[in-house]
């Protein structure tokens, strides 16, 4: 009797683990797929806010007509 419990408690403290080990391996997985979508948003954020800085700085170059930069 005394050797079936000590079992069934060696079963339990392994299915524990194994579900821990589940659960943390399922949150690094998807910790990997959040960054990667997380890395081309703020690629493509970039890349819009370099273009954006480059069209103002074409817009703040470009030589203004005698209406003082009131064109229409």
């Amino acid at each position: 009797m005394r050797r079936r419990r000590r079992l069934a408690v060696i079963v339990g403290i392994v299915c524990l683990y194994l579900a821990g080990v589940g659960f943390l391996s399922g949150v690094l997985v998807e910790r990997v797929r959040f960054d990667a979508r997380r890395a081309a948003v703020l690629e493509r954020l970039s890349t819009t806010e370099q273009r954006l800085h480059a069209r103002l700085m074409d817009l703040e170059h470009r030589p203004r007509g005698r209406s003082g930069g009131l064109e229409r």
